[in-house]
């Protein structure tokens, strides 16, 4: 017999069987086989003629010993015919009775495969689930993260913007008092040559006025007091120079004390861009960091996606094994029925026609039962396509949610 060298058959192996099984079935029913069928009705005929015909028959109604002897000869050619008709029967359904037990391990052993293989996946499906979870989690946080350092990169940016400008007014203002205390150095050193001039002409009035007094006091009384107030004038005047002179050099330190003080302003706020543009380094550090997370967690995602697949390829074999065990158990009591004809008609060859009448009433109840697993064959295909068709509305599902997190993925990277 052919053994079934794997446990899933196919829709053509399935129906070329059991179209095999019904013409070895057909050719060996005995309505359709002419050695069964005549042999049959040869023995009723002899039964009736044996009572009726003349030429059977003695003068005493009873049977020449010749006529018996053929009739008993036909008998037992047609119950030899028919005994032979019912042993090739039962190797028939010996040979499928082993097919299908065959069949029954195969699928046997893979059930408990594919079970361990399902176990297996859905625990991968349950994490692979808290992952994603945990990874949408990641991305919520990323994703607040970059929100809050693109904002605080914004308020940094403004206040460096903001110190910049302030740094070129001070410079603006460093250079303009650059610029004064430079004319008021120019200013004081004009002021100290005309101080020492004046100082001079005083020496050289005082030094004159002695003169006069000594040569001629009374004459030159009054051009000495003339020279007196001259001197009193100048002199007040050398006062006022002085006093300007001080006041020029009280400016003078206030500007160079104001340049100081805008120096170390300038200083500081040097420090601080320094220190902003380096906080800005290290967000922009970071954006790169978290854009880097970002990318591997996608990858990651994009690899769950594939399990997902795979993991929907094994539902898909759970339910084909989910049918194959519907099949095998029918299978089983197909088997444990054709044991029990098998047993019937090992008990019943010894009969005849009652025999042979129960025979066809089996053999047309095993028809009605093939064209009843015809039908289930063909609702078993039906329930095939419309999960076919589930699972296509279930691919395309998955296709919109990709698209989904695809736009989804564009829109983060263009708020980036």
């Amino acid at each position: 017999p052919h053994l079934p060298t794997h446990p899933m058959m196919s829709k053509e192996t399935r129906q070329s069987k059991l179209a095999e099984a019904k013409e070895q079935l057909t050719d060996h029913h005995p309505q359709t086989n002419p050695s069964v069928g005549t042999a049959a009705s040869d023995t009723k005929k002899k039964k009736i003629n044996n009572g009726t015909n003349p030429e059977t028959t003695t003068s005493g109604g009873c049977h020449s010993p010749e006529d018996e002897q053929k009739a008993s000869h036909q008998h037992q050619e047609a119950l030899r015919r028919e005994l032979e008709a019912q042993v090739h029967t039962i190797r028939i359904l010996t040979c499928q009775k082993t097919e299908l037990q065959m069949a029954l391990y195969y699928s046997q052993h893979a059930v408990k495969q594919l079970e361990g293989e399902a176990r297996d996946l859905i625990s991968r499906l349950h994490d692979s689930w808290k992952f994603a979870g945990e990874l949408e989690q990641a991305l919520s946080a990323v994703a607040t993260q970059k929100k809050k350092a693109d904002r605080y990169i914004e308020e940094l940016t403004k206040e460096r913007d903001a110190l910049s400008l302030e740094l070129y007014r001070n410079t603006i203002t460093d250079e303009e008092l650059k610029e004064k205390n430079a004319k008021l150095q120019e200013k004081l050193q004009l002021v100290e040559s005309e101080k020492s001039e004046i100082q001079l002409n005083v020496k050289e009035l005082k030094r004159k006025l002695e003169r006069a007094k000594l040569l001629l006091p009374q004459q030159l009384q009054a051009e000495a007091d003339h020279l007196g107030k001259e001197l009193q004038s100048v002199s007040a005047k050398l006062q006022a120079q002085v006093e300007e002179n001080e006041l020029w050099n009280r400016l003078n330190q206030q500007q160079e004390e104001k340049m100081w003080r805008q120096e170390e302003k300038i200083q500081e706020w040097e420090e601080k861009i320094q220190e902003q543009e380096e906080k800005i380094r290290e967000q922009e550090e970071k954006i790169r960091e978290q854009e880097e997370m970002m990318q591997e967690q996608e990858e990651k995602m994009g690899e769950q996606e594939e399990k997902m697949q795979e993991q929907e390829k094994m539902r898909r074999q759970e339910e084909k094994i989910r049918e194959q065990e519907e099949k095998i158990r029918e299978q089983k009591e197909k088997i444990r029925e054709q044991e029990e004809k098998i047993w019937e008609q090992e008990e019943k060859i010894r009969e005849q026609e009652e025999m042979m009448q129960e025979q066809e009433e089996k053999m047309w109840e095993q028809e009605e039962k093939m064209c009843e697993q015809e039908e289930k064959m063909q609702e078993q295909e039906e329930k095939m396509r419309r999960q076919e068709e589930k699972m296509w509305e279930q691919e395309v599902r998955l296709r919109q949610q990709e698209e989904k997190m695809q736009e989804h993925q564009e829109h983060l990277e263009a708020a980036i």
